[in-house]
């Protein structure tokens, strides 16, 4: 499994685990975020991914508790592209292909988040 941890400035951290096959999904939907024509939603676990296409894609990273968004981060295009890059990598040590083995940790990126979304 791989974590995703949000980490709000102010509010407690909230993680999410899911399957290297959804990691694999979310990176690759993250990494080509500049080359979609249009917006694409992609669901996984109890996470969802909204991305804007284009050169100045936005993306929203929703994490849910009980079927209700819980933390909300929105991403810019070089956010998007660099947090794809990390899922990616984690993926790819996920099933072995790397032999570096797993980070500990993942570089941390400000974002522009709202918590407690009803």
């Amino acid at each position: 499994m791989i974590v995703i941890t949000f980490k709000p400035e102010a509010e407690p951290s909230v993680a999410s685990r899911i399957s290297p096959q959804d990691a694999v999904a979310l990176g690759c939907l993250m990494l080509r975020s500049c080359t979609l024509r249009e917006t694409v939603n992609i669901e996984v676990a109890n996470m969802a991914l909204m991305v804007e296409g284009g050169k100045r894609s936005l993306g929203w990273f929703t994490m849910m508790r009980v079927g209700k968004p819980h933390v909300i981060a929105r991403l810019d295009a070089t956010s998007i592209r660099d947090l794809g890059r990390c899922i990616h990598n984690q993926y790819l040590r996920a099933i072995e292909a790397t032999g570096d083995g797993p980070e500990r940790s993942i570089f941390v990126r400000k974002v522009a988040y709202r918590h407690g979304v009803a």
